[in-house]
């Protein structure tokens, strides 16, 4: 199990223990750096204050991307797809968030057209987010080799992976 490896498969198996993993790990994280933070900012303005859970957020965003695409690349192999979609569609939803986040902490009213647009984006995350929960999560891998490799829980005498 190579959780930084975009290459191959990911049943479905790997696929929840990456993401329980990883989901533990950012909790405990978050948990400890924001004690933490508390502390050491407590003396600053509300603003400052905000501006550095924003970078500490982005930090562990930037750290925890990679492992999260690179399983659901995988995962998305095992069920016979290219996973440039999950990729495009992660990375959009993140860039979604920060904005969203961005919003709130300039202080954007909830009736503004940009927090409208956000509001309709989040929607269709939402649903979007639905779709590759099942797809990914649910939903068996194929049982046959694919351009990706050999479905990870099965054994094929004489593999040989397509040429290209």
């Amino acid at each position: 199990m190579d959780i930084f490896s975009f290459k191959g498969r990911a049943n479905r198996l790997e696929f929840w223990l990456i993401c329980f993993g990883l989901t533990v790990v950012l909790m405990l994280l978050s948990m400890f750096a924001g004690m933490i933070l508390s502390a050491v900012l407590s003396g600053l303005s509300e603003e400052t204050r905000g501006l550095a859970q924003l970078t500490f957020g982005l930090v562990i965003t930037v750290l925890f991307l990679w492992p999260i695409l690179a399983v659901g690349v995988r995962r998305a192999h095992d069920r016979g797809a290219s996973g440039k979609w999950f990729v495009l569609f992660y990375i959009s939803s993140v860039v979604l968030n920060l904005w969203s986040v961005g919003m709130d902490m300039r202080g954007v009213a909830l009736e503004s057209a940009e927090s409208t647009v956000v509001a309709l984006l989040g929607l269709v995350f939402f649903v979007l987010w639905l779709f590759f929960l099942v797809t990914l999560g649910f939903l068996p891998g194929r049982r046959e080799p694919n351009a990706y490799g050999p479905p990870t829980n099965a054994k094929i005498d004489n593999y040989r992976a397509p040429a290209g």
